[in-house]
């Protein structure tokens, strides 16, 4: 059976990462009507990632199919073009491999996918993990670390001005991507010492400009895992 929900895990030396991942997927609730599978997108890693995967696939008591993919070209845009090209579901979840999603996030995320014909994307509240002490102030960067929260109440983001998701946690219609996104990005992606970003925000413009709504829903809901050692001085100045 076609699954019509695809969770896409784009990942780069992953490895250590998506255990913990693949376990919060594993006890997703509420979902046993739905059919659904997991795609992880390698995106050019140099260590364990393919050798994680292959054991989830092997173990018979996972409850969904997990599918793999190689992307060789470097940046976060190329694994989700990649991973675009390759489902067959109506609907595409993007996870980021540090962000645990809540026990309900697939249900909610199922359930919002009928909000509207006209909605093309949508995403949700993003929570900071971490055992981090936070440094002064960190409210003011918070948002460079896809840590997100708009409230409690769902609405249309504003894309005109640059009101958008980060692609830590997305759901995609995939007629929508498909119709709007060209198969070539001009932003790439953050790749070792380059750190320009906004590939997330690209795709999103293209929906947009081809009159899709973007949507925020607080009930979807992840956790974005983030070492302390990214809260060391000289990685925030990066």
């Amino acid at each position: 059976m076609t699954p019509s929900f695809t969770v896409v895990i784009p990942t780069y030396n992953g490895g250590d990462r998506l255990p913990a991942l693949f376990d919060q997927l594993r006890a997703q609730q509420d979902v046993a009507d739905l059919a659904w599978e997991i795609l992880v997108v390698d995106n050019n890693s140099t260590d364990h990632t393919a050798a994680v995967v292959e054991r989830y696939q092997a173990d018979a008591s996972f409850p969904v199919t997990i599918r793999y993919a190689l992307e060789p070209r470097q940046g976060a845009a190329y694994a989700r073009l990649k991973a675009m090209e390759l489902v067959a579901s109506d609907w595409v979840g993007f996870l980021d491999d540090d962000n645990w999603p809540e026990p309900n996030w697939l249900r909610v995320a199922v359930e919002f996918c009928d909000h509207s014909p006209q909605l093309g994307a949508f995403s949700g509240q993003i929570k900071l993990a971490t055992a981090a002490d936070l440094p002064d102030q960190f409210d003011r960067i918070a948002l460079f670390l896809a840590i997100r929260n708009h409230g409690n109440t769902p609405h249309r983001f504003d894309p005109d001005n640059l009101d958008l998701p980060p692609a830590a946690s997305w759901v995609i219609r995939t007629q929508a991507w498909r119709e709007a996104v060209p198969p070539t990005p001009i932003l790439g992606g953050r790749r070792r010492d380059f750190f320009v970003q906004g590939d997330d925000y690209e795709p999103l413009l293209y929906l947009h400009k081809q009159g899709w709504d973007i949507w925020y829903t607080p009930d979807l809901i992840t956790h974005h895992q983030i070492p302390p050692h990214r809260f060391e001085p000289a990685a925030l100045i990066n």
